[in-house]
């Protein structure tokens, strides 16, 4: 008898992000890969979610610009210019791997809200991160930092939980 290959692994990416435009590079590479794995029918995953990391905070309350990518705060103005390069170059990655950035919408300029589904945020958490990460079963985040995990955790959830899984 014949035996059955295995079923190609469904890996969903939830991948960081630094705003900084550097990063695209990165992710190029990962998606080069990811498209290999998909060309040899060794996966069917796709990058679901971006999340830019330690982002310096301007005010706890989100802009309109802020909240359509995302975020639950407004960022300094150079930081905002940073994401906004790298969301750009996300839109010309999805039009080489668009298998693969499928739930990236594409940029509609009638449009302001609604790519925030595909990005989100976490906040630099200053001295209590730092303390988090040194001593990490004694120390507590700060509530907005806090708050900006909790989010992201159930931003993925979500995602994971409306995946069909086939075996």
């Amino acid at each position: 008898s014949t035996a059955r290959p295995p079923a190609p692994a469904y890996m969903d990416a939830y991948t960081p992000a630094n705003a900084d435009t550097a990063d695209a590079r990165r992710l190029h590479v990962m998606l080069r890969y990811m498209a290999e794995l998909h060309a040899k029918g060794n996966s069917t995953g796709t990058i679901d979610l971006c999340f830019f990391t330690a982002l310096k905070v301007k005010a706890n309350e989100p802009t309109e610009k802020s909240e359509a990518l995302g975020l639950g705060f407004a960022v300094l103005d150079d930081v905002w210019s940073e994401m906004g390069k790298l969301a750009s170059q996300f839109d010309e990655l999805r039009a080489e791997f668009p298998q693969l950035l499928a739930r990236l919408e594409p940029v509609d300029a009638k449009r302001t809200k609604g790519r925030g589904h595909f990005f989100a945020g976490i906040r630099h958490g200053g001295v209590t991160l730092q303390r988090m990460k040194d001593r990490p079963y004694s120390t507590e985040l700060s509530d907005a930092v806090r708050g900006d995990f909790d989010e992201l955790c159930k931003r993925i959830d979500q995602l994971a939980s409306a995946k069909e899984l086939t075996y």
